[in-house]
């Protein structure tokens, strides 16, 4: 997360696994996360945010906004992200960190 190229990253999964790797980033490094990515209809169109984020140190009332990160479709952000990567060629893409539980559910 420190190279340059993660300036700004994208975090595959909205579930349990996802949102923990979220709330185990700093708030640095949170505040690169510029969505999360999904397949679930359902959970995609909202935000996810935590109130455990905000710093204790600026109050309720303060000023700053509580950080929230968007949910994604997955095939909403592919179709965007191909028109960024052909409208400015030398702009590498947006890294996606991979958090998805497997067979969390049973065999399959």
């Amino acid at each position: 997360l420190a190279q340059k190229s993660w300036r700004q990253f994208i975090v595959w999964g909205a579930g349990r696994d996802a949102k923990a790797f979220v709330n185990s980033l700093t708030p640095q490094n949170r505040g690169k996360v510029v969505a999360m990515l999904d397949v679930d209809e359902n959970k995609c169109g909202r935000s996810y945010s935590n109130h455990r984020w905000n710093d204790s140190s600026q109050g309720k009332d303060s000023a700053v906004p509580a950080l929230s990160i968007p949910v994604v479709f997955f095939s909403t952000h592919a179709a965007s992200e191909k028109k960024r990567m052909e409208s400015a060629n030398e702009f590498p893409p947006i890294p996606i960190v991979v958090c998805v539980a497997k067979r969390r559910k049973g065999p399959g």
